[in-house]
């Protein structure tokens, strides 16, 4: 059997395997996911039945004495060992002897950034039907995460407002989750969160910011958008999430700008994109600055600044000035 993505699935049978391999870069999904195993596997006098051990910090032969134990008034043991990439090869053996028997009152579980399904092991392991693996959420999944989250504790969002907190944070889940907590919190119970919330609560006065620099495009002034955009990184903020903000308000005057392009009034647009935060006319007027294609150019460029930010080595300042440049030698700004 190949690396299994059911994990969900497999949560809801009624029993447990005894043996579980769960893998992932991100440390958050991994976490979440282990958690969700051992509520679901230690159901009774969990300070008698519960172990947990990381390589490095304890001896392989431990681990294989504890998941041989018998439970302890309960009808399941847990044993957790994290960082099995670090697992040494001359390690495997000891495990492969438990894999060949192993106990059916024990939950096993190994969990890492990753498990080498070359080795004799990882294949056992993996023909076995044990090993999960978690892959990273990508950008355009961030969204549909956020709803799902937020309905799983609750909490109601509109799409606008996972769309923003999507552009502005990124794939980082745990950032992510800390975010939506904050915006419960701030709107109370039974309220809706929207994008004006988020704006408010979370990124209120580096959108402003966001803002200047996308006036700043438009005006020519590149010294003072390479400015601003400096002291942001300067304060802390991380390249990908000004990257993001600045996307998401030039998407939303791409949209604009389409809808003028139609004829459409201030009103017609106040209906169509319902969204435009706190102080629509100026988001209008600011579409009306730009044309279609400079728009989708400038949104091009923000894609290949994306894509910079992410796999080279250049420092983040710097990739930002070469953006603001690529978007002023198309002429995005009308004088």
């Amino acid at each position: 059997m190949a690396v299994r993505r059911d994990f969900q699935q497999e949560l809801r049978k009624p029993e447990r395997m005894p043996i579980y391999v769960l893998t992932s870069p991100d440390s958050f999904l991994l976490s979440e996911a282990v958690e969700k195993l051992r509520a679901l596997s230690l159901t009774a006098a969990p300070d008698f039945n519960r172990n947990d051990f990381r390589v490095g910090e304890c001896k392989p032969n431990e681990v294989i004495t504890a998941a041989s134990s018998m439970p302890m008034m309960a009808p399941l043991r847990w044993v957790h060992l994290s960082d099995i990439h670090k697992l040494k090869a001359k390690d495997h053996p000891l495990f492969l002897e438990y894999l060949n028997n192993p106990s059916p009152t024990t939950v096993l579980c190994l969990s890492g950034e990753k498990l080498d399904l070359r080795t004799k092991l990882g294949k056992a392991l993996s023909k076995a039907g044990y090993v999960f693996q978690f892959a990273l959420l990508q950008q355009a999944e961030v969204g549909r995460w956020l709803s799902g989250r937020a309905r799983e504790h609750g909490y109601q969002i509109d799409h606008d407002a996972t769309e923003l907190i999507a552009n502005f944070i990124g794939t980082e889940l745990g950032i992510l989750d800390n975010a939506l907590h904050q915006l419960a919190t701030y709107v109370g119970p039974d309220a809706t969160i929207t994008s004006e919330d988020v704006e408010t609560c979370l990124i209120s006065t580096r959108v402003h910011i966001v803002w200047d620099l996308t006036d700043a495009i438009g005006d020519r002034n590149l010294s003072y958008a390479s400015t601003l955009i400096r002291n942001l990184i300067d304060g802390g903020e991380d390249g990908l999430q000004i990257l993001g903000a600045m996307a998401y308000r030039l998407r939303l005057l791409f949209k604009i700008r389409e809808l003028l392009e139609r004829g459409a009034s201030v009103r017609d647009i106040k209906q169509s994109v319902p969204k435009l935060g706190r102080n629509p006319e100026r988001l209008i007027e600011g579409a009306k600055r730009y044309t279609v294609a400079e728009l989708s150019h400038a949104l091009h460029c923000a894609a290949q600044a994306d894509i910079r930010l992410k796999s080279t080595q250049l420092s983040q300042g710097v990739i930002l000035d070469r953006l603001l440049v690529d978007i002023h030698n198309q002429g995005i700004a009308q004088v």
